[in-house]
């Protein structure tokens, strides 16, 4: 309840204040994790008080760029397809965030989440499509995106 109330307060106070806050995705599986060193990639938050439409931009490997906006969601069970599915717009984020936060974590955390579960869908300029989930609550957020990759989003 605490962790919930501060996020929205934060959320709340960078809405009348107009700021905006980076993130940072880092792949935890696919070709890009493979990489020595790791990629790591920047995603720019644009908060209001209500996350809803909010818009994301991204810069994705060979600095690809992309925008897309929050949606909230409701999570169901798991449909059996891959996370990492060359169409991820419908693709299986359960598999990812069990990837990102370990084995069981989307039963136990996402599936009738109390707290707020977003979701949105960044497509670049080159034709990467990214989708990015995050539950408020937990302070957590993962990434999938059409190339095999998996990612954590961190704040």
């Amino acid at each position: 309840m605490k962790v919930g109330f501060t996020a929205l307060v934060l959320l709340s106070v960078c809405a009348l204040a107009g700021c905006t806050f980076n993130g940072r995705l880092y792949p935890v599986a696919g070709p890009l994790f493979q990489q020595n060193p790791s990629a790591v990639f920047t995603a720019t938050f644009h908060p209001t008080a209500n996350i809803d439409g909010d818009v994301v931009s991204a810069v994705l490997a060979n600095g690809e760029t992309g925008t897309g906006r929050w949606t909230s969601v409701r999570a169901t069970l798991p449909s059996g397809q891959d996370a990492n599915a060359s169409d991820p717009s419908t693709a299986n984020m359960a598999a990812a965030w069990d990837t990102v936060e370990g084995q069981g974590y989307y039963t136990r955390n996402l599936l009738g989440a109390k707290g707020k579960y977003y979701k949105c869908t960044i497509t670049g300029n080159q034709g990467t499509v990214l989708i990015v989930e995050m539950l408020i609550i937990q302070k957590a957020a993962v990434a999938i995106d059409n190339k095999g990759n998996t990612y954590k989003l961190v704040f």
